[in-house]
């Protein structure tokens, strides 16, 4: 949570002073080191600023930064403060795999029929979502077997014990 507030703080800062250097340019002024004495106040009032927290924000160097550069006193590196949207959620994973073990599990206690209808039907385990009759062409079935075999399998996962405890199974880790 931390890190967090730290790289919103420091985005928040760009954010600021990317305004800051916008105004100072709209109004005229000379865009330099002493954007504090360049702006009027009531220019800051608009922009929500106190008169201290200028001086604070211009004291932060604005040339780049390497990723590697340590931040405070700790061993804390700037890159490890910078959200990755591109990589996936680390509990979201978590989740995502319990909650396919659980479904295997489920699957597993059907007969081989019902789990393969509710597989193609479904797109359970990575295949494509199919209509009655495309699972009925795939199985060599009926279009009605299919229908049935749906209709008890699912049946079948409402009235299960395993279902009602679907939260600790996907969700608490097995030792």
């Amino acid at each position: 949570m931390n890190t967090q507030n730290r790289a919103h703080d420091a985005q928040s800062h760009t954010e600021t002073m990317s305004r800051l250097m916008a105004l100072a340019a709209d109004q005229g002024y000379l865009v330099h080191s002493h954007i504090a004495d360049a702006l009027p106040a009531d220019t800051l009032s608009i922009e929500g600023l106190q008169d201290d927290t200028l001086p604070m924000l211009l004291a932060v160097p604005r040339e780049p930064l390497s990723l590697d550069s340590p931040v405070a006193e700790g061993d804390t590196q700037l890159v490890e403060l910078i959200e990755d949207h591109a990589s996936p959620d680390p509990f979201g994973v978590l989740v995502n795999a319990r909650m396919r073990e659980f479904v295997e599990s489920l699957l597993g206690s059907m007969t081989p029929i019902d789990a393969m209808v509710l597989r193609l039907r479904f797109g359970i385990g990575g295949g494509g979502q199919y209509s009655h009759e495309e699972v009925a062409r795939q199985t060599g079935m009926t279009t009605a077997q299919v229908r049935r075999a749906e209709r008890q399998a699912l049946q079948a996962l409402r009235s299960s014990a395993q279902t009602s405890a679907a939260a600790w199974t996907f969700l608490v880790a097995e030792d």
